[in-house]
């Protein structure tokens, strides 16, 4: 190129051909070719390559090539390897040469699958919904979280929450904070062919789907549309969402105290993002503008959709439900008994009679136990031994004054027969009351259950109102007055008798 510039610059001053050749030390034509084409650089192409070594073995090699690209990515084999099975059937040139010819081959053969048609969709007529993986710190922890993507094919509004587990009470959640977060959902919903989603892939687009997403889509009105199998570009937007929202939202790692501290971070930065950039289309309008418009197109429902998972499970004799690797307590008079568990993405729920007999919140740990001690309380009346060693009662954080009296009663005989009947009056006056009981027993030197209760019932008991006057459609118009003839009467006749 710099050879070029300099024939092109001394013949634009005037130089001859003859001159030019001499001083660049070039022949006369490569300087004619210089100054007729007008080009600044020159690049050798072969017209037609030539493989004399492979001539005999191009059908065999052609073969291989079309298995190799007919097969599924993860199964197709390097050009190294056809090499090598070309070598088995007598082949005795090089690699170059075969190297070079697949590449040829490859580059001739055109692949439909590689060629994309732009897509456009109107308002409220589909979203598009993936999961990704990010790591994060969560209370001091790094941990690995999944997020679910929304993403608004019109508008380009997009929506993330994060969860522990990429499960279907999590899927059936994410699209219940979707609807409130858009203020409805689409038409239509695409899809990967998710175990959550797609129970089974048929031909074509025949798909058989989950009941249970089958039920939410019915709730909030949507179809489902599940991608054909490795065809992710039929979701693409969502598919770059996830690469490009990762760089902004998750470089470098961040750091939360909780999951809804992340997910409340994740909302309010999709909305920043949404207002600051422009659409892709309607570079003249926010993203989050043109949302605004296409807000009143989504499908809306009043009622929230019910995204538990039922079951029916049976309680141990030690009042205990074993679910996920992990055991929740219920009250004691459902030990031995099947109870109905709906479990939800953040707790849990125990029904019995179509009545809410329990709730906790859910623990993604393993061989975990949550006890709550209100659940066991009629078993203490018959065993109070085991307020002491039981696993319900041994780290309960008591309030102040009832850990006071627990610590003093322990050491007392019989004290803990006391102290179960003290907490026998908090399902009836509230912890707190009973805690300021407690409070003002031990400021009296008293410590007894009776004395705890006398100052519940003393606390509690309705004062006697001080007026007393009758109600005015009862009281006197005219009051009577006093006479005392009639008296005078009576005693002047017991006198004359």
């Amino acid at each position: 190129m710099e050879t070029i510039r300099k024939i092109r610059l001394a013949l634009s001053k005037g130089m001859s051909i003859r001159e030019a050749a001499k001083k660049f030390t070039v022949s006369r034509n490569t300087v004619r070719k210089v100054q007729r084409s007008g080009e600044t650089s020159f690049v050798y192409r072969r017209k037609e390559w030539h493989y004399p070594a492979l001539e005999g073995y191009i059908d065999i090699l052609e073969t291989l090539l079309a298995a190799n690209a007919d097969a599924a990515p993860s199964k197709r084999r390097t050009v190294l390897s056809l090499y090598e099975e070309l070598q088995g059937h007598g082949y005795p040139g090089s690699y170059s040469a075969v190297l070079r010819y697949a590449g040829k081959w490859n580059a001739e053969r055109v692949s439909l699958s590689k060629v994309y048609v732009p897509l456009t969709f109107s308002k409220g007529e589909a979203f598009q919904f993936d999961w990704s993986e990010e790591e994060v710190e969560i209370g001091g922890a790094v941990v690995s979280v999944c997020v679910a993507h929304f993403r608004l094919c019109h508008s380009r509004m997009s929506f993330l929450v994060a969860y522990p587990l990429q499960r279907m009470e999590m899927l059936l959640d994410a699209h219940v904070q979707a609807h409130n977060f858009f203020g409805g959902l689409c038409q239509r919903g695409i899809y990967d062919n998710l175990r959550s989603v797609v129970t089974k892939i048929g031909k074509g687009k025949e798909r058989d789907y989950n009941r249970r997403f089958l039920e939410c889509s019915s709730h909030y009105l949507f179809e489902i549309e599940a991608c054909t199998p490795d065809c992710g570009w039929e979701k693409g937007q969502v598919e770059r969402q996830i690469q490009s929202l990762r760089k902004r939202f998750f470089t470098p790692r961040a750091s939360f105290s909780s999951f809804d501290d992340l997910n409340g971070h994740l909302r309010s930065r999709a909305i920043g993002y949404a207002k600051t950039t422009a659409h892709p289309e309607m570079r003249e309008k926010s993203i989050y503008a043109v949302f605004e418009e296409e807000r009143e197109f989504l499908v809306k429902t009043a009622l929230a959709f019910d995204c538990g998972i039922a079951l029916e499970v049976r309680v141990s004799p030690q009042c205990l439900v074993n679910f996920d690797r992990n055991r929740y307590s219920v009250p004691c008079a459902y030990a031995n008994k099947s109870v109905q568990l709906r479990f939800y993405a953040g707790h849990v729920r125990f029904y019995a009679g179509g009545r809410l007999i329990a709730e906790h919140g859910r623990i993604f740990e393993r061989d975990k136990t949550l006890c709550d001690p209100f659940h066991y309380l009629p078993v203490l009346e018959r065993k109070p031994g085991a307020l002491r060693n039981g696993r319900p009662f041994r780290e309960w954080a008591l309030p102040p004054g009832l850990q006071s009296m627990r610590g003093i009663l322990e050491n007392m005989p019989g004290g803990d027969r006391q102290f179960v009947g003290i907490l026998f009056a908090i399902p009836q006056y509230g912890e707190e009351a009973v805690n300021v009981a407690c409070e003002l027993a031990l400021e009296a030197g008293l410590t007894s259950k009776d004395a705890v209760l006398n100052i519940l019932c003393r606390a509690t008991e309705e004062t006697v109102p001080r007026d007393i006057a009758p109600p005015e459609h009862l009281r006197l118009l005219h009051p009577p007055k006093a006479n005392c003839a009639g008296y005078e009467r009576l005693l002047g006749a017991c006198h004359g008798s």
